[in-house]
């Protein structure tokens, strides 16, 4: 689980919808699965 808790909102953060949060949630991903998070439905690759 990568969830991230706001403790000042109390409340999860989104990591897709804030830009902020994305890298760390990518390489937290890759650090706790061995590879690259996979395309969210709806989502196309970075080209």
């Amino acid at each position: 689980d990568l969830s991230v808790w706001c403790f000042a909102c109390h409340a999860y953060l989104n990591a897709q919808a804030i830009l902020q949060l994305q890298p760390v949630h990518e390489t937290a991903y890759v650090l706790k699965f061995g590879r690259a998070l996979p395309f969210l439905m709806g989502e196309h690759p970075k080209v």
